[in-house]
């Protein structure tokens, strides 16, 4: 008798442990899911409050209603910063003016600018940019030689 209500016992245990076993992993994914969900939340959230943060800052400088002048946010979570990119196409009779700038949309410190103009009766690739510098996380000053080196650089900044 003793040794069946000792089974009966150990039996009840096992189910308890197999039941336990089975349970976890569903709680967990269950929380995990959970913690997911709110991260993402978050993440639109800073998304949402950069933009507006950017576009309060692109209206501070005036550009607002310019239809040259467009601008982009992008918070980035790594680094905790949210950015304001702003860019300019003109022309003036045979010259072509194009302007990119890449800021911190809080400060307003500056993390890039590109400038280039065209010359009349050169191809545009053979014009070199008057300005290409960006400032690396690391804090040095990088120097470009074009458009497409640029917008490399700055990509740390905007993914």
């Amino acid at each position: 008798m003793k040794s069946i209500i000792l089974l009966l016992v150990l039996a009840a245990l096992i189910g308890l442990l197999f039941w336990q076993y089975k349970t976890i992993p569903v709680s967990l994914k269950n929380h995990e899911r959970k913690v997911k969900e709110l991260s993402v939340s978050k993440s639109l959230a800073a998304q949402q409050q950069c933009h507006d943060q950017a576009h309060a800052r692109f209206a501070l400088l005036g550009l607002e209603g310019q239809a040259s002048e467009t601008f982009k946010s992008h918070y980035n979570a790594p680094l905790e910063k949210c950015f304001l990119q702003v860019e300019n196409t003109s022309s003036s009779l045979d010259i072509v003016w194009k302007n990119v700038t890449l800021s911190d949309a809080a400060s307003g410190s500056n993390f890039g600018s590109y400038s280039w103009r065209s010359t009349p009766g050169q191809r545009p690739s053979d014009v070199p940019p008057f300005t290409c510098e960006v400032t690396l996380p690391s804090g040095e000053k990088k120097d470009c030689a074009s458009e497409a080196e640029f917008r490399s650089l700055i990509e740390t900044y905007m993914k």
